[in-house]
C-alpha cells in the first residue's frame, strides 16, 4: 500500500503508512518479549509478575491499536475520495 501511495502522489499517506509500520514491528518485538518474560514468570510460579506482564501486555496492545487506527491512517484517503466524486 505505501508503494501505491507514493506511485500516486500521496506522499503524506506513504509517510504515516511507513511510520505505522515501523511502530508495528517495534511493538511486536515489545510485545515478543513481555510474553517470554511472562511465560518464565509462570514456570518460576511468580504469579503476580506474570499477572503484571500480561497487563503490560494489554496495554500496549490496547495503546498500538488506537494510536495506529486504519480510519486515522487513511483519512486523507477518503476525504479525497469524496473530493473526486463530487466532480
Amino acid at each position: 500500500m505505501s508503494l501505491n501511495s507514493v506511485s500516486a502522489e500521496r506522499f503524506d499517506v506513504a509517510r504515516r503508512l511507513k511510520a505505522a509500520m515501523e511502530q508495528l514491528h517495534a511493538a511486536g518485538e515489545q510485545l515478543a518479549r513481555l510474553q517470554l518474560d511472562k511465560r518464565r514468570a509462570v514456570t518460576a510460579e511468580e504469579y503476580g509478575r506474570a499477572g503484571d506482564l500480561k497487563t503490560k501486555e494489554d496495554q500496549l496492545r490496547t495503546r498500538i491499536y488506537r494510536e495506529l487506527s486504519v480510519e486515522r491512517l487513511l483519512k486523507p484517503l477518503e476525504v479525497r475520495a469524496v473530493g473526486i466524486n463530487k466532480k
